[in-house]
């Protein structure tokens, strides 16, 4: 029996060498992990003002997640492309993870506000935009109205990350945060179109009906509006983000 094999311990047989997606990931946490802290004490700190001193800010993270992609392209080093390439770390190796730490601080910001909207107190005059009144009077918002807001602007910054996040993988300095936010809010107009294209579309079968007019069909009304509208901005932002992504990979 050759002695070196019995120097060598069960654990060091079972270390295996970072691959190149290892490495990549562990050199994108590097330069960003900043960023990353910085973005969970915002989320931790818009939790606790809407918990505690119902000062509502959650605003500031949906605006920071769609804008993610441009903060991180923004501080990529100029000896970056050096550095991996000594790291053996390929171009599309890059991309990839480069979308996976995009995704993890959206994720994460997107949570915080979610969890400040859901934890918030409302009155019974206060509304989402996405909202439709359920009766003439003030109507308190249910857990579908907050669902159905959370759903439409994650739809908006996936959709802002797959029209942005091809220019944020390129060398250079990539696109402004003014101009993620600007696409956000475009997308987010889309969204209120497209929900009130929804609504009318639904309510046609209640035009001639003898109950057409009455609170219980709007109310129904609103809400398959509203889910229609989730489902197609969400579904369509999840497909397109996905085909984006093969497409930066394939290209890079």
């Amino acid at each position: 029996m050759n002695p070196l094999d019995t120097a060598i311990t069960p654990a060091a047989r079972r270390e295996r060498p970072a691959g190149p997606l290892r490495r990549a990931f562990a050199l994108e946490h590097k330069h960003h992990y900043d960023l990353l802290g910085l973005y969970g004490i915002l989320a931790v700190v818009v939790i606790q003002l809407s918990w505690f001193a119902e000062i509502h800010v959650g605003f500031v993270l949906i605006l920071l997640a769609a804008r993610a992609p441009c903060d991180l392209v923004g501080r990529r080093h100029d000896d970056e492309r050096l550095l991996r390439a000594s790291l053996g770390i390929s171009r599309a190796d890059a991309v990839r993870t480069r979308f996976l730490m995009v995704l993890w601080c959206q994720v994460l910001l997107m949570a915080g506000a979610a969890w400040s909207i859901l934890a918030r107190d409302y009155g019974p005059d206060d509304l989402h935009w996405s909202s439709f009144a359920s009766s003439p009077g003030p109507a308190a918002l249910t857990l579908q109205d907050h669902l159905v807001d959370i759903g439409l602007w994650v739809a908006a910054i996936m959709w802002v990350h797959a029209l942005l996040g091809g220019e944020a993988n390129r060398p250079g300095r990539g696109p402004s945060g003014a101009r993620a936010i600007a696409l956000f809010v475009g997308v987010s107009i889309m969204e209120c179109m497209l929900l009130i294209g929804a609504w009318w579309l639904v309510r046609l079968p209640f035009e001639n009906s003898p109950s057409g007019g009455d609170m219980t069909s709007f109310a129904q009304t609103s809400s398959t509006a509203q889910l229609i509208t989730v489902a197609l901005a969400l579904g369509s932002a999840v497909l397109v983000l996905l085909w984006r992504r093969r497409s930066w990979i394939r290209h890079a």
